[in-house]
């Protein structure tokens, strides 16, 4: 009788980022995602914009997924500063990024749960890796435990709380990148 083979997990070896490594946590991989490599989640870089024509239903949404990633600057080209959501539009609008395509190949972006949003809140690493457009309330995908309330984090002043779903918020979107380890024979 032969002794089976060992398998033994490995991590997978560090990728080389495409851009910079960002204040030693958050790797730039290109196409406006930011991985997160304490938590293994991929971030996109800006707060979620809305189409043009936007009006609580979400039309024309390749059209709106191109003028996204194609613009220039942080948040509304009018005004310099990200766009808000109600909670419900803000699910809407994930659901819409992921049928245009999503970003990076991948099309199971999400609002965040209140955990994940609040890893991004350490002010010494947070700068370098997201943009300026970063101050403010954003929406989290957690309801609150009464219908017409939704958590949020503050990235300017680091709490939590709970506000009316019609509320106007930020938006950005995460995907869970899952720590795959390499199998290796020994």
């Amino acid at each position: 009788m032969t002794e089976p083979a060992l398998v033994r997990l490995e991590p997978l070896q560090s990728v080389q980022p495409k851009g910079a490594l960002c204040a030693a946590r958050y790797l730039d991989r290109g196409a406006g995602i930011i991985q997160d490599t304490h938590t293994c989640l991929y971030w996109l870089r800006e707060p979620l914009e809305p189409a043009p024509e936007f009006d609580g239903r979400w039309r024309r949404a390749g059209r709106w997924l191109r003028w996204m990633f194609n613009r220039s600057g942080a948040g509304n080209p009018a005004t310099g500063q990200a766009s808000a959501y109600t909670w419900e539009e803000a699910l809407q609008a994930a659901a819409a990024f992921n049928r245009a395509g999503g970003g990076a190949g991948y099309q199971d972006w999400r609002l965040p749960n209140r955990g994940e949003l609040k890893t991004l809140l350490n002010r010494r690493q947070h700068p370098a890796a997201f943009s300026g457009a970063s101050a403010g309330r954003f929406w989290t995908s957690w309801p609150h435990r009464y219908p017409r309330y939704a958590w949020y984090v503050d990235f300017d002043t680091g709490h939590t709380g709970y506000l009316s779903k019609d509320a106007r918020l930020q938006v950005r979107l995460v995907r869970g990148g899952g720590h795959e380890p390499a199998l290796s024979i020994a």
